[in-house]
């Protein structure tokens, strides 16, 4: 039974020494992308050490697990909840309301970019 899972290194209790804030609407995948590369190092080899684990990018934006989540947010310092709404639908739903609330309070510009 215990065979089949996988036993995480403990979370560091510190930060990590390179962690940039997430741009607005940044989805989780370009976030994780971004920090290998703060790191010069690959995508692979950042997910391996510093998330534990082989990590399938395109399938953890559409359903990101909460233990890589935890530990993306203890060692960046960004709240759990910020990385949650990074996933592909909750980001694509909060970009659709900021586009929509810019819509109905600058009509005018609106109006000038469509013409």
């Amino acid at each position: 039974m215990f065979a089949e899972i996988e036993v995480m290194a403990p979370l560091s209790p510190r930060r990590w020494p390179l962690h940039p804030t997430p741009y607005p609407f940044e989805r989780v995948d370009s976030y994780i992308r971004r920090l290998a590369e703060c790191y010069q190092t690959s995508v692979q080899t950042f997910c391996r050490s510093a998330l534990g684990g082989d990590i399938d990018l395109d399938a953890f934006v559409i359903n990101p697990d909460r233990a890589v989540l935890k530990r993306l947010s203890a060692g960046t310092g960004v709240p759990l909840f910020q990385l949650r709404n990074m996933s592909r639908s909750r980001s694509e739903r909060r970009f659709a309301i900021a586009l929509r609330n810019f819509c109905h309070d600058y009509p005018e510009t609106v109006q000038k970019w469509s013409s």
